[in-house]
């Protein structure tokens, strides 16, 4: 079950062991929380890029990537009808998002070899669940609640909660309690209605703990798989891509040539870090070293 946490897996067997092998793991110093969240971050990415550069809430819906110009321009359409005219194209989206819509999305298709090499990944997803109090009703020390279940009674509502293995104190807010919820048992979560969530977790609670545990001041939950530009959460090669050779995820960073052999889609995202995959370190990272490909292809000239 902590397997399935990690890799937000059905079931544990499924994810290859020579991939998680490569994963590499920091010190908890490296992982301080910036104090406005991931608005921060983006914010700081954004400060030299000028506003008329940016454009959201444009999902791209066509990339031609094999023109017959000379120059060997992708053209770029998104669904509120614009097209960009681009020497290369740096595709971050998720891994879910992609393996979904590839086929739809490329024109012409992306090669064989690549799509063989992607289906040997597949998107996880784990979500979490963030439920708080004005104080916390277990006491001033932080909570680190772990649950085995010695038996399944619960209705197939609830089921879900199964996958639930701990309840912990958040790092920043002592009254703040987080869980996570993994594969199939994730997937039913995310179609209850939000306020039937928050009641199974205040009942599961009480049912564990046997105290009285008030109704919450707070509650968030994630939905990254009903989420359609997302689709999951963190990704993992399976034991089949393993068998078929996807030894690394290095294949996944091979970029796409034209016709004039010219190198014009990039891949980035965190499933493309073969050390810090799942995680934004790894995602930023690898939207870097594309980035600088680029920059070496038009030093090429």
């Amino acid at each position: 079950m902590w397997v399935n946490k990690e890799a937000g897996t059905n079931d544990w067997m499924d994810k290859s062991a020579r991939d998680a092998d490569h994963f590499t793991e920091w010190d908890m110093a490296d992982l301080r929380p910036w104090k406005r969240g991931f608005d921060a971050f983006i914010q700081y990415l954004r400060e030299d890029i000028p506003a008329s550069q940016i454009q959201t809430s444009s999902p791209v819906c066509k990339v031609f990537w094999d023109s017959d110009d000379a120059e060997g321009s992708v053209l770029v359409v998104t669904s509120t009808r614009e097209a960009y005219i681009a020497d290369y194209v740096v595709v971050t989206t998720s891994l879910g998002h992609l393996k979904e819509r590839h086929a739809s999305m490329f024109d012409p298709p992306l090669p064989s070899e690549y799509l063989d090499t992607l289906n040997g990944i597949e998107l996880g997803v784990t979500d979490k669940i963030l439920i708080g109090w004005n104080e916390p009703w277990w006491g001033m020390r932080p909570l680190d609640l772990h649950i085995i279940f010695k038996d399944y009674s619960l209705s197939a509502d609830e089921s879900w909660l199964y996958s639930v293995m701990e309840f912990a104190s958040t790092q920043r807010h002592a009254n703040v309690l987080q869980a996570f919820v993994t594969g199939e048992s994730a997937k039913l979560m995310e179609n209850l209605p939000e306020q039937e969530v928050k009641n199974q977790v205040v009942r599961h609670l009480k049912r564990v703990t046997g105290q009285n545990v008030p109704p919450p001041s707070f509650f968030r939950r994630t939905q990254w798989y009903n989420n359609v530009w997302i689709r999951g959460s963190n990704s993992y090669v399976t034991v089949t891509g393993d068998r078929n050779g996807l030894y690394s995820r290095q294949p996944l960073t091979k970029s796409v040539a034209n016709s004039n052999e010219k190198q014009v889609i990039f891949w980035a995202g965190e499933h493309t870090d073969t050390e810090r995959y799942g995680t934004v370190d790894g995602a930023m990272s690898t939207g870097e070293r594309e980035a600088f490909k680029v920059l070496r292809q038009y030093a090429l000239g």
